[in-house]
Order: C-alpha cells, then structure tokens, then sequence
C-alpha cells in the first residue's frame, strides 16, 4: 500500500495560544522529500508566516527533524531583531 501525501504535521508553539507549526511533507520521488515549513493560525489552518522550504532530504523523519529545527531557528533570529 501506497503512502499518501502530502502529509501535515503540527507543533505547537511555546507561549503561543492561537497559532501552530505546520510541517507539509511532500514525496517528490521515491528518493526525495520536499517539507515546506509555516506558522498558522490554529483554528482556520490559514498561513500567519511562510518561514521557509527545505529541499532534497532522503527521508522523511530526518526531514522533519531538519524542518523543526528550522522553525526554532526562525523563533531565535526573530527575537535577535
């Protein structure tokens, strides 16, 4: 059986009461992922920020290890600013 995708993961946000993590995998071919990582409002699932894509990763669980750490990076330069 075929997997389906793409998938959605969700991450809730540390002191963030109305917004989540949104961690979209994407199978690009039978070697490839394509995770594109967003903050979104909780209830409506609308995009609040497009934090970015990360591209060429061989599995998808290293993916989203990668794609987490994305996120909390982009928490870390927004309160640098």
């Amino acid at each position: 059986m075929k997997e389906e995708y793409p998938r959605d993961y969700f991450i809730k946000l540390q002191g963030e009461d109305n917004r989540v993590g949104r961690i979209t995998v994407n199978l690009v071919d039978d070697q490839s992922f394509t995770l594109e990582v967003d903050i979104v409002f909780k209830e409506s699932k609308k995009i609040w920020d497009h934090v970015g894509q990360l591209f060429n990763q061989t599995s998808e669980e290293e993916g989203i290890e990668n794609a987490v750490q994305y996120l909390s990076n982009y928490f870390k330069r927004q309160n640098n600013d």
